[in-house]
Parts: C-alpha cells; structure tokens; sequence
C-alpha cells in the first residue's frame, strides 16, 4: 500500500472539507460549525500534545461525528485492504493509531481474533476497550521507540 493509499485509508488529507460528506448536508448549522472547529484544531495541531488534547477531549462523541454525521468510511476500506492482502484470521494483526477501535470492529466482523490496538491517546483507547474486539490495546507514541518485538506481527 502506497503512502497516498495509507494517508486516503486514514482519512488525513486536510484537502477534504466537510461539504465534501452527502451525509453531513441537512445536519444543521451548529452541528457543522462544531464539526469544522473540531477538523480545524486536527489540521492545524502543532505537535504531538495538540493532538493528544484533540482526541483526548474529542474521544466520547468521536465515533458518531465522524461515521453518523460525516459519512466517514475509512476505517472499513482499510480494513478490506487488509484482508486482500492478509487472510489469516489467526494471524496478529496490529492497529496503529486505532482511536476508538472502528477498524478493530470491522476486522472482528471478518473473523479477526489476534488484533492488538495501538494509540496516543488513553481515552481513544478506554473508547476502544469498550468495543471489546482487541486482544490487548497500548498507549504509545510513534514518535518513540516501541517495546514490540520486530516479528511480532504479520
């Protein structure tokens, strides 16, 4: 998977603004006004602990912002990407970034039991927890060096 494959997977690419989602026309005013502040602070974040700060607050509504009220499908084609290229549904499989536990849901759909969850921020991940699809969940920085063994995952 290319690097633009990975950034549209992900959904990161600033470019795309609100109006861009059908499902988000006729949510209203405020809802959009919240919506774009909310974008707007993960566009512009500094550092690492403006994003810390924005998942951290942004955890408890984050899932029904970003599927419900934009339309939001990434975590599912990343998911299908996956299983076109891995199919062993025993295999450990590891979700980098995975906020709330979205792709973790799609991959325990598909038959995915060894799924650990690797994220910045605790309440994204306490989110995750909740869903109960992951093996283990870790808080962890990408910018650090990770306690992961380099074969620990397929």
């Amino acid at each position: 998977m290319s690097r633009e494959q990975i950034v549209r997977c992900a959904g990161t690419d600033p470019r795309r603004r609100l109006e861009t989602f059908p499902s988000f026309s006729g949510k209203g005013v405020d809802a959009m006004k919240d919506l774009e502040e909310i974008l707007q602070r993960a566009y512009s974040a500094r550092d690492e602990q403006d994003l810390l700060d924005l998942y951290s607050s942004w955890s408890g509504s984050f899932d029904k912002d970003v599927v419900e009220r934009l339309g939001y499908r990434g975590h599912e084609i990343c998911a299908h990407g996956l299983l076109r290229h891995f199919d062993d549904r025993k295999g450990a499989v590891l979700d980098v970034g995975c906020g709330t536990g979205l792709v973790g849901q799609v991959l325990a759909r598909e038959g995915f039991r060894n799924v650990d969850g690797l994220d910045l921020s605790r309440e994204m991940l306490e989110k995750a927890r909740e869903k109960m699809v992951y093996r283990r969940l870790v808080e962890a920085d990408l910018n650090r060096p990770l306690d992961i063994p380099d074969d620990a995952y397929g």
